[in-house]
């Protein structure tokens, strides 16, 4: 009453009126009212967080105002806290990965057998390690001999063109990317992996080393930490500065300019780099790598080279692992260590707001280094037209925008999903059936070529569905308690998109059903309807009535949809 009086009074209430009533609604739980109070202060611009600051609420005063309005996922970040949350951001990009759990793991205590086979996996893998790390020291040496005396000439394994991208990592770096990704990637497909496919993921993997090394030795992650915190405390400030982010974010970085720049171009390798590092590295492994699982296959090559026919009739290399080696995965390392993915940290959710863009590839992430526009490798005519391109600030600063949206996991649906997927998976409920369904017949069809290239492509796509829903289901596991944000770029018609691929709003309805907003808001006067509508579109029974007509449909069946939502297990 004392609020509306004022109001229709004429008397001007600032900020901090609306504060002081907020506090009092709170306390008398006058959500209604304290509703009202929260929309009309953000409709004046200021934001929720900004009245939760100026009403000087304890935490459970201000936990309280956020279940009571409706915003309930509304987390208003402390400095410490967010300094916290920036140190585990750039230790993750520096890393190069995230290392989530597997949903799909049963964890159990190993047997001696077990523990027998863990320990022999991972020997076999510190000595193939420490081996090629050896092998490219010694290539090293040798190179720089053969220089002085002959500059044409290389080593058994290496020429004069791929030395200089091999000396720009240690050699200890070079032999964990064969060995920890690569090998991997070769043990998880018995039939082996193409030798294009391996050098581009080896490359493309020493490429961001070097890059995240660059920005560590000139300083850019130090700068970064430092600016960023400066960033977000002017934001946080009850009257922010009236400035785009990539403005604000370029005058601070101005005024920064003698602690160094923030810009380390370096441009991406291109494919005749990868192919003739990748292919000297898989040489290199192929030579050094060897069995010592028993006495009977001690010295014996763990990996080997061969080539396979493809589709077109065009012979291709493919690099393939002994198949004891198999035998050996398939008992311990595939259903252990798959208990945890490793997630490349671009390929992930960023626990703070992303850095503003600010040029084409200067945002987003802090360390990875992300282009603007989405490309297919090696199209290089389109990072040089972007490059040339004139005044992007437009695109900046909407990019800018769709980053600073937070989010958080619906739990309750991945939960769902997750007993789904864990009980074999539904083809009509979009969760991916671990094994293929074949075509009647196909399978006591005469055996032929045809026949098994079809089965082996049905097989390889349900996998591959498989797969992609384990780790989005993994990934939101992982962030199930917390808000997390998620840069965004753009492909070349500028069309906006996501970088993290597995948790996206632009994805399946399987996927955007696990994702909330990480700030709520009460529905509009029309914001029910809408949901009807939207819900009658998924069922699909009313695509072509009206708006009106689908409205209706879904009040007719609210029992029904109620009834699905609080038991969706259960049939009635």
């Amino acid at each position: 009453m004392l609020f509306e009086s004022m109001v229709r009074d004429g008397v001007d209430c600032n900020a901090q009126t609306h504060a002081i009533m907020l506090v009092l609604h709170t306390r008398r739980k006058n959500w209604d009212a304290a509703k009202k109070i929260v929309a009309r202060m953000e409709s004046e611009g200021y934001p929720l967080k900004h009245i939760l600051q100026m009403a000087q609420l304890s935490k459970t005063e201000a936990a309280e105002v956020l279940k009571g309005v409706g915003v309930a996922s509304v987390k208003v970040f402390s400095p410490d806290e967010l300094k916290d949350r920036l140190r585990r951001q750039l230790q993750m990009e520096q890393q190069g990965y995230l290392s989530a759990p597997s949903i799909a793991a049963v964890h159990k205590t190993d047997s001696p057998e077990e523990e027998a086979l863990k320990e022999s996996t991972h020997r076999l893998m510190r000595q193939w390690r420490r081996d090629l790390t050896a092998a490219l020291k010694r290539d090293n040496e040798d190179f720089k001999t053969v220089v002085k005396c002959l500059p044409a000439l290389g080593s058994k394994f290496f020429g004069p063109k791929q030395y200089p991208f091999l000396l720009l990592l240690p050699a200890e770096v070079w032999a964990d990317i064969v060995v920890e990704e690569v090998v991997v990637h070769i043990l998880g497909q018995q039939q082996g992996l193409p030798l294009t496919f391996l050098c581009r993921l080896i490359c493309d993997s020493a490429w961001h080393k070097y890059v995240v090394l660059q920005k560590k030795q000139r300083g850019v992650v130090e700068k970064t930490s430092q600016l960023y915190q400066q960033f977000m405390s002017h934001l946080a400030t009850p009257s922010p500065p009236h400035l785009p982010h990539r403005q604000l974010w370029q005058d601070m970085d101005d005024a920064l300019a003698s602690a160094g720049s923030l810009s380390v171009d370096i441009p991406k390798w291109p494919f005749t780099v990868a192919s003739y590092v990748g292919a000297g590295l898989l040489s290199r492994l192929i030579d050094t790598a060897k069995l010592s699982l028993s006495d009977d296959c001690n010295g014996e090559a763990a990996f080997f080279h061969s080539y396979e026919a493809g589709e077109n009739g065009w012979q291709a290399g493919h690099v393939k692992g002994h198949q004891k080696l198999f035998k050996l995965f398939k008992k311990y390392y595939i259903k252990h260590e798959s208990t945890h993915f490793r997630l490349a940290a671009e390929l992930t959710p960023m626990l703070i707001p992303p850095r503003p863009w600010s040029q084409v590839n200067e945002g987003g992430y802090f360390v990875n280094p992300v282009s603007i526009m989405r490309s297919v490798a090696d199209v290089y005519q389109h990072h040089s037209l972007l490059q040339q391109a004139p005044n992007l600030n437009a695109v900046f600063d909407s990019l800018n925008v769709l980053g600073t949206c937070s989010w958080r996991i619906n739990t309750r649906i991945l939960d769902l999903v997750t007993e789904i997927f864990n009980r074999g998976g539904n083809d009509d409920l979009g969760v991916p059936v671990r094994d293929p369904v074949f075509p009647e017949g196909l399978e006591n069809q005469e055996p032929s070529r045809r026949r098994d290239a079809q089965m082996k492509k049905l097989s390889n796509e349900c996998y591959s569905l498989w797969m992609d829903m384990l780790y989005r289901l993994s990934l939101a596991n992982y962030f199930r308690d917390d808000l997390f944000w998620m840069p965004h770029n753009m492909d070349f018609r500028g069309r906006a998109y996501p970088v993290p691929p597995h948790l996206s709003h632009l994805t399946s309805d399987v996927g955007r059903a696990m994702l909330q907003f990480g700030t709520g808001y009460p529905l509009g006067d029309k914001g029910l309807d809408w949901i009807k509508i939207h819900l009658v579109n998924l069922h699909g029974h009313k695509k072509k009535g009206s708006l009106k007509e689908r409205v209706e449909y879904a009040d007719e069946m609210m029992e029904h949809i109620m009834d699905s939502a609080d038991r969706p297990m259960e049939v009635s």
